[in-house]
């Protein structure tokens, strides 16, 4: 009788080695699920980071978890699941309500692996500070678009220096059938203090235009509207010219 305890002291051990080993960084499996290639990587013991679309940079989500001896947990945002990544027997499972996805070591190269995960740092930065982005950007485009709307609404607001950047989304502008004009909008959730010194939240829209002379360089006007009165006015007349001929 006295050996069951050692014995359950073993298991223990050997239960917390395969959970910290499947969690380490520098790790990444994929999974096929319902004809779909999902990626998974830790970014440490408390991040994982999941892709669900051919790794595109647009398609990582990251989630953050809690460790127990039984691996990696957290409770969905209307805390009536929870989900769980455990070693089940040798392999690493994702699991929620009843799906039990399983995963296997990615045949990724060590360069491969290198550049994805240079890739990661960069994207999990933007996600930090709350910026969303259509698949058709790289990240060095959303970088560049980010950085000079943060700087165009500076120079448009009455108090600048007090201004929380909470959100941002960038996006080719689609509200228009005729106009044609290749603009890239970026929407910023600001907080900041009004010309009264109080602080209110509004959405503003930084609107990047390509010059006719050099399409790698851009106009960029700042407004509190989603379009510009003088795009719309040129919409209206280009449906005036198509109703006409």
């Amino acid at each position: 009788m006295k050996k069951y305890p050692q014995i359950i002291i073993i298991l223990f051990i050997f239960t917390s080695c395969n959970n910290v080993e499947f969690y380490k960084s520098n790790k990444f499996y994929q999974a096929t699920e319902h004809n779909r290639e999902f990626y998974l990587t830790f970014l440490n013991d408390t991040v994982a980071a999941m892709n669900s679309d051919s790794l595109k940079t647009c398609s990582w989500d990251f989630m953050n978890f809690k460790k127990s001896n039984n691996g990696l947990f957290a409770t969905d945002e209307h805390k009536i699941d929870t989900l769980w990544f455990k070693i089940m027997g040798k392999e690493l499972f994702f699991i929620q309500s009843k799906e039990k996805v399983k995963f296997r070591k990615s045949d990724f190269t060590s360069s491969e692996t290198d550049s994805l995960l240079r890739q990661l740092k960069i994207i999990k930065g933007f996600s930090d500070k709350g910026i969303t982005y259509d698949c058709e950007y790289s990240l060095k485009e959303i970088a560049y678009f980010y950085d000079a709307a943060i700087a165009k609404a500076k120079s448009n607001l009455k108090n600048p220096n007090s201004a929380n950047f909470n959100k941002a989304k960038i996006h080719k502008q689609t509200i228009f059938d005729e106009l044609k004009n290749n603009t890239t909008v970026v929407s910023l959730d600001i907080e900041a203090k009004n010309g009264f010194g109080n602080f209110t939240e509004n959405t503003y829209y930084v609107f990047f235009k390509p010059n006719e002379d050099n399409v790698k360089t851009y106009s960029i006007e700042f407004s509190d509207s989603p379009f510009l009165a003088k795009d719309v006015l040129e919409e209206w007349r280009l449906k005036v010219e198509k109703m006409n001929e």
